[in-house]
């Protein structure tokens, strides 16, 4: 072998045995993916805004504190003996009111009302400063539109569902981004694994190809035997050549997810593969999609919000029917204790009670808002029908990929035993002259390969079963055991 190819297979040689500038665990690297992702900060941040929103609408419930105060003068118009006079009136009043509005659309309100007055009766003469005090109730019961529980926490429930919306979102965004993490992690083990293995295969290339040279000039073998064994050499240096441009691609694949600066320094520090767990039974699989899926649970929040949107447009066609009270009680007196003492004897006192009623002309208009809020339900349940459809068809698929990949990899294994068995005969028989250099080659390069298929049928069977659970699993309730 001349120099320049010997410096060519030493510096590949060193290439696979170098230390990785950036060796990563998969619970390494799913950290940092997780640490990292802007989308993941952002759906938390959404989620948060969400559950603030959440807390608004329950404080709508909170009673309510009012005040006013202010100063009316002027003059007003009064019939008299002889004829039109005017009123002259200087007042300052103040109000305090007390607002609360249950959950059944009952409003309570209450107000206490203070005033200083000086004017100027026709009748009566210069009155002076005078002082008057009132005490107020009212109870407003709606009973048509507005009226119920759920439709006075409507809003609360339409908050909790929104949040409930992106609590999902974030769900789905996590368990997408740790399934494929997992599955860039082991894509790059298998090309640093074939890498060592091309690595070996150069390695023992070569160690055959200076033996083959020594019998050569020994006269024990012929020039052709040693071209069969340079192509051998050369053969391998290309696959050398391809699986570090692999490692380079997938190191970067990787190292985007967990979003560090485009590199090919990523590697996979992880020494062997864990061992794939059993295939759960497909029934077993359908029942986990059906009962743990983002999207599905998704699209049932959506038909939760549709349904109270409907509910809303409905009561929202109805007549507003209210039954109203009110009760006052006022005092007047010359000093403030005199109208307190007044309206402590309850001598003054007006009630009322009645109904109020609206109802538009035409209500087509909000009709047309229900019926489309029926619809939206409608096309949500269609929705939530296909998806089903089309969760439970991906299921069967990927337990199929995943039974056939278990089975692949159970013969690979086997092809692989047999054909490592192989080789050493070939060799002595080599040797031996009873084959020559081409049938070494060959049973070599079946060994290789029946290796590499061994090699690539175990991390596909492992990202089968990956694939297959990140469908099957929330996050936080895995019904197969990890695989990393």
């Amino acid at each position: 072998m001349n120099k320049s190819a010997a410096l060519l297979a030493s510096s590949l040689l060193m290439l696979a045995s170098a230390s990785p500038a950036m060796a990563l665990t998969p619970d390494e690297a799913l950290t940092l993916a997780r640490e990292n992702d802007a989308r993941l900060r952002g759906a938390l941040k959404e989620q948060q805004r969400a559950e603030l929103l959440v807390e608004r609408s329950e404080r709508a419930f909170t009673p309510l504190i009012s005040a006013d105060a202010g100063y009316r003068a002027g003059q007003s118009p009064q019939f008299s003996p002889n004829g039109v006079v005017f009123i002259t009136t200087q007042a300052f009043t103040t109000n305090l009111g007390l607002q609360y509005i249950l959950p059944l659309g009952t409003r309570l309100s209450g107000g206490v009302q203070l005033d200083r007055s000086v004017s100027d009766s026709v009748i009566l003469g210069n009155l002076g400063a005078t002082y008057g005090a009132g005490l107020t109730l009212a109870v407003d019961q709606p009973l048509l539109r507005g009226f119920g529980r759920d439709i006075g926490r409507a809003q609360v429930q339409d908050a909790r569902l929104a949040a409930r919306l992106l609590e999902l979102e974030r769900t789905q965004l996590v368990r997408d981004l740790s399934r494929d993490v997992r599955v860039a992690y082991w894509r790059l083990w298998f090309a640093q694994q074939r890498l060592e293995l091309e690595a070996q295969s150069l390695e023992l290339a070569q160690a055959q190809l200076e033996r083959q040279q020594i019998r050569l000039e020994l006269g024990a073998s012929s020039p052709a035997d040693l071209i069969s064994f340079k192509l051998e050499v050369a053969t391998a240096r290309e696959a050398m050549l391809a699986a570090r441009t692999q490692i380079q691609a997938r190191a970067l694949a990787l190292s985007s997810l967990i979003h560090r600066e485009p590199s090919s320094d990523v590697r996979a520090s992880t020494a062997t593969l864990p061992a794939p767990q059993a295939l759960p039974a497909l029934a077993q699989v359908r029942a986990a999609v059906l009962q743990n899926s983002p999207q599905l649970s998704n699209q049932r929040t959506l038909m939760a919000r549709a349904q109270l949107q409907l509910m809303l447009a409905q009561d929202a066609a109805r007549a507003d029917l209210s039954a109203v009270s009110t009760l006052s009680v006022n005092g007047l007196g010359r000093t403030p204790p005199q109208a307190a003492e007044q309206l402590a004897r309850f001598q003054a006192v007006v009630g009322y009670v009645g109904m109020r009623a609206e109802l538009p002309l035409r209500n087509r208009s909000r009709q047309a808002d229900a019926e489309r809020a029926q619809l939206a339900l409608s096309k949500l349940e269609d929705d939530r029908d296909a998806l089903t459809t089309s969760l439970l068809a991906q299921a069967a698929q990927l337990h199929l990929d995943a039974q056939s990949a278990l089975e692949r990899l159970a013969l690979a294994r086997e092809s692989a035993q047999l054909a490592s068995d192989a080789v050493q005969p070939v060799v002595e028989q080599f040797e031996a002259d009873a084959l020559n250099a081409f049938d070494v080659v060959q049973a070599r390069q079946r060994a290789r390969e029946a290796a590499l298929r061994t090699l690539s049928a175990e991390v596909d069977a492992l990202i089968a079963l990956i694939t297959l659970r990140a469908l099957m699993n929330s996050p936080n309730s895995p019904l197969l055991p990890e695989l990393l």
